[in-house]
């Protein structure tokens, strides 16, 4: 699984990045065989003059399945991101559950007959 930052602002310092990238780690490691990438954006809003104006845009790309795209506006960087983790981890986990109920149903292709003499 690959993570990436885009963090132009410069919101993140390289401790809360390795620190989100910690947490991301531990709640998608259930997933790690369904997810290929994630990317974290991490943006100021409204600038210097304060208010619900951080928000944290997580992109998952996901193997065989639509992206998962979580943004969530704040007033901390740091609950913008743990909200934006919880999120995504319940939209992956249902698609994973959609998936795997879809193919309860399906028959195989190729049918095999076992023979005796």
């Amino acid at each position: 699984m690959n993570i990436t930052f885009n963090n132009k602002q410069g919101k993140l310092g390289k401790t809360a990045v390795a620190n989100v990238a910690d947490k991301i780690g531990a709640v998608f490691s259930k997933f790690e065989a369904d997810i290929v990438s994630v990317e974290v954006c991490v943006k100021d809003v409204n600038g210097p003059r304060g208010g619900v104006d951080k928000r944290c845009r997580l992109l998952i790309r996901l193997r065989r399945m639509k992206d998962v795209v979580a943004s969530v506006q704040e007033d901390s960087v740091s609950r913008a991101i743990s909200r934006a983790v919880r999120r995504a981890e319940r939209a992956i986990k249902r698609k994973v559950q959609r998936r795997g109920m879809r193919n309860l149903g399906r028959k195989p292709a190729l049918g095999f007959a076992v023979y005796s003499d």
